[in-house]
């Protein structure tokens, strides 16, 4: 919040909001660095205004405790299409619904680029794929939700991620 909003609120100048913090915040940061942290503030809440980052977010959030994503830093912000999870790079996209016949859906699968690690994939609103990077074609590939796909394992899980750092734990 601008010290301009406090101080209309309070009917108080600028510079009397200015010497509160001052006063009440003598370590909070002030002058640039607390407009460059308002600036992130912003940029954060600009993300989860976006219907695929929210749903991503949504579904770390339930399965990882806070302080394991890490947003990644673009010009205008945050980046919307990438961040870090347990230090692995994870694109985030939409798969796009390819056929629908009843209740079987099939869906296309963007292949990945070669700086990431894992690929999410949106496919309904509560429903994803994190498959690693590795499996799946650089053109793309077709995937229908069926016991036979080799794509069904990563379905609604983040085993993928945890499965390499347990396996290096062990080691």
């Amino acid at each position: 919040m601008t010290f301009a909003a406090i101080a209309a609120h309070f009917e108080v100048t600028r510079e009397r909001v200015r010497q509160w913090h001052v006063k009440l915040c003598p370590s909070a940061p002030r002058g640039h660095e607390r407009q460059r942290q308002c600036a992130l503030q912003r940029s954060k809440r600009r993300l989860l205004r976006q219907p695929l980052f929210r749903t991503f977010y949504r579904h770390v959030r339930d399965h990882f405790e806070p302080g394991r994503v890490a947003l990644i830093a673009g010009r205008d912000g945050f980046r919307a299409t990438a961040v870090r999870l347990d230090g692995h790079r994870i694109a985030i996209r939409k798969a796009t619904v390819k056929y629908q016949n009843g209740t079987a859906i099939s869906y296309g699968l963007s292949g990945g680029t070669a700086d990431v690690d894992f690929l999410y994939y949106r496919l309904l609103q509560d429903e994803f794929l994190l498959v690693p990077r590795a499996a799946i074609p650089p053109r793309g590939v077709a995937y229908r939700q069926s016991a036979e796909s080799p794509y069904e394992a990563y379905r609604n899980t983040f085993t993928a991620v945890s499965a390499p750092r347990l396996a290096r734990q062990a080691s």
